[in-house]
C-alpha cells in the first residue's frame, strides 16, 4: 500500500492497494472504484466521518455490480459505457 500526491494535478492524491486498509482523512473525497473488488459501504468506510463525499465513480468488475451499483438505497445519477475499456465490464 502507497499513497502519494499526483505529479501534474494538485489536490488529487493516489492511493494503492486494499481501500479497507486506509483511513482518509481530507475534508473532501471522491473515491473512484475501477475494478475493485470491494462492496461501496466497505470502500466508503474508509473515509473520515467528518469529510464531504463529493461523490463515486465506480466501474465494476466480475461480479462486483450488484455490491457497487446504490449505496444506502440510492442508486448512480448517471451510469454510461466507457468503450475505451477493453472489456465486457465497461459500464461506469
Amino acid at each position: 500500500s502507497s499513497i502519494m500526491p499526483h505529479p501534474s494535478v494538485p489536490n488529487l492524491t493516489l492511493c494503492r492497494g486494499r481501500i479497507e486498509s486506509y483511513v482518509c482523512t481530507d475534508r473532501r473525497v471522491f473515491p473512484v472504484l475501477v475494478h475493485a473488488h470491494v462492496p461501496l459501504a466497505a470502500a466508503l468506510s474508509a473515509v473520515d466521518r467528518g469529510a464531504a463525499v463529493d461523490g463515486v465513480l465506480a466501474m465494476p468488475c466480475c461480479n462486483w455490480g450488484e455490491k457497487q451499483g446504490s449505496f444506502q438505497g440510492r442508486g448512480p445519477d448517471r451510469e454510461g459505457n466507457d468503450y475505451g475499456c477493453w472489456s465486457e465490464k465497461r459500464l461506469v
